[in-house]
C-alpha cells in the first residue's frame, strides 16, 4: 500500500482491571483507505473490546493508535466522529424515530451544538438510505422494523456520516442472505 494508513496500531495492549489478564497484546496493525480488514476470532477474544477502543471510549493500557497520522487521545470528539462510524452489533432506539429522522443522526457531527439538520444533511441521509436499500423504510418508526431491517438503518446513519473509517460489529447481525451478500 502507498501513502499513510487511515488507521494505525502498534503494540497496543488493553485489560478491564489490573489484575485481569490482558484483553488484547502486542496488536499491530494497518489500514489503507480503500481497503477491507477484517478481525476474525472467536466470542470474548477481543474484537468489540478494540472498536471500543477506537472509538475513546476505553483507554488502552499501552501502544500507539494514530488516526489519520495523528494520536487518537489528541483528536476532539468532534473530529473523531467526522472521521470515524460505528454500526454496532445491538442498538436501543429509545424514541420512535422515523428511520430518515434516525439516519439523519448521523450528521450530527457536522452541527453546531443546538443545530437542527439543514436541507443538505436531509440529502445526505437520503442518499445513505438508497445505498443501504431501505429507501421503502424511510418513514417507518424504527422499532416496528425487523432486525435485519434495523441493522441496515444503522448501516445508513454510519453512512450518512461521511467517515473515512467505518467499523462494523457483526456487520451481517440479522440480515438475511441477499443483504449480507450486498
Amino acid at each position: 500500500m502507498t501513502g499513510a494508513p487511515v488507521l494505525a496500531l502498534h503494540d497496543l495492549q488493553f485489560r478491564y482491571e489490573r489484575s485481569a489478564p490482558l484483553v488484547l497484546q502486542g496488536l499491530s496493525l494497518a489500514v489503507h483507505a480503500g481497503t477491507v480488514t477484517a478481525i476474525l476470532g472467536p466470542n470474548g477474544s477481543g474484537k468489540t473490546t478494540l472498536l471500543h477502543i477506537l472509538l475513546g471510549r476505553l483507554q488502552p493500557l499501552g501502544g500507539v493508535i494514530l488516526l489519520e497520522q495523528q494520536p487518537l487521545d489528541r483528536l476532539s470528539r468532534r473530529a473523531m466522529s467526522q472521521t470515524i462510524a460505528l454500526v454496532a452489533q445491538e442498538e436501543e432506539v429509545p424514541f420512535e424515530y422515523a428511520v430518515l429522522e434516525y439516519v439523519v443522526l448521523g450528521r450530527a457531527p457536522y452541527l453546531g451544538w443546538l443545530d437542527a439538520p439543514k436541507p443538505g444533511d436531509y440529502a445526505e441521509a437520503e442518499a445513505a438510505i438508497q445505498q443501504a436499500g431501505i429507501a421503502h423504510l424511510q418513514w417507518r418508526a424504527m422499532p416496528s422494523l425487523s432486525g435485519g431491517e434495523r441493522q441496515l438503518a444503522r448501516l445508513a446513519r454510519a453512512l450518512a456520516q461521511r467517515p473515512r473509517l467505518l467499523l462494523l460489529d457483526e456487520p451481517t447481525n440479522h440480515l438475511d442472505l441477499s443483504n449480507q451478500g450486498r
